[in-house]
């Protein structure tokens, strides 16, 4: 029997893994691990964190101090699983979901993988573990997992510990650079603007684009003039943006001037905005609008969206 000034390690043991397991169920599908570069799959992270310096780390707390708080545990395992985001204008021939069988830091890789391992290795410089970019960590051959990325895409940049965005096409900053970059017309990047609690902002070269100490470039006064100006969404909504189908007509006019490469995608990508529930359905078209728009309706019973 354990004394009673130390934990069973057994329970703890168990107590830990039913831990992982949760935090691990709200993750993306796939990661990619800034230690190796890897992309790996969502059940593989449990045996990742069993060989951890943070599980060495608990089960020695076993042996040594007194009855470890479950709350303790948690904070430990959320920290480890801190994932960051990349929010970016995709560029013809991105790495794609199989090719990165030897990760994104292999020698010798073509120049188009430049952007993913750059962003990797910033995310690995800010102290966080694990990356996720929409490019390569989401196999779209399969239909369940791409339906759970459309679904699930709202609140895996909410939930992230960092987004940052890459505009490709700004080098320095200015607030006219700002609004003529292509990542203010696209449609997915609305909700990854809206999502995010903590946001760092890079121009071509990598370099921040807020001077200045502060982290999150959400908190930057003149950021988010910059942003408001570009964008024309409030600030209260760019830094505490709460998805629902309250003033849906504003949210439409957020989304009119996006586009998208697939007619679907416009409305796709609304659904977490909205914070519906309706299931993708490729190749329907432009019937994929209309059935958001039947929905905010439904919801909203105001039939004057037809005409927004």
């Amino acid at each position: 029997m354990a004394s009673p000034d130390l934990a069973d390690p057994e329970e703890v043991r168990s107590l830990i893994f039913e831990i992982v397991n949760t935090t691990i169920e709200s993750l993306p599908t796939h990661l990619i691990s800034t230690a190796d570069g890897r992309l790996y799959e969502r059940k593989a992270l449990v045996d990742i964190f069993r060989a951890s310096q943070e599980y060495t780390y608990l089960l020695s707390l076993i042996r040594t101090k007194n009855l470890i708080k479950k709350d303790f545990i948690a904070e430990v395992i959320r920290t480890y699983f801190r994932y960051a985001m990349l929010s970016h204008k995709w560029d013809v021939n991105e790495p794609l979901f199989h090719e990165l069988p030897n990760g994104v830091f292999a020698p010798g890789l073509p120049p188009r993988f430049s952007k993913l391992r750059n962003f990797c290795e910033v995310v690995k410089c800010l102290g966080l573990g694990w990356a996720w970019c929409d490019t390569c960590c989401i196999n779209k051959e399969s239909s369940a997992e791409l339906e759970e990325a459309i679904t699930s895409m709202f609140r895996w940049y909410r939930e992230s510990a960092l987004t940052i965005v890459y505009f490709s096409d700004i080098s320095g900053f200015s607030r006219e650079d700002l609004i003529r970059s292509k990542w203010f017309k696209r449609g997915w990047t609305l909700q990854e603007l809206l999502a995010p609690r903590v946001m760092r902002f890079y121009d071509q070269t990598w370099t921040p684009c807020v001077r200045g100490p502060e982290y999150n470039h959400k908190l930057v006064p003149e950021w988010l003039d910059a942003l408001q100006r570009a964008t024309g969404i409030p600030p209260v909504a760019l830094q505490d943006f709460t998805p629902g189908t309250d003033n849906p007509r504003e949210k439409l006019r957020w989304a009119s001037p996006r586009a998208t490469t697939r007619t679907e995608d416009l409305a796709y990508c609304l659904f977490g905005i909205f914070d519906v529930t309706l299931q993708p359905q490729y190749g329907e078209g432009e019937k994929a609008f209309g059935r958001l728009l039947v929905e905010l309706i439904r919801v909203t019973q105001d039939t004057g969206l037809l005409d927004w």
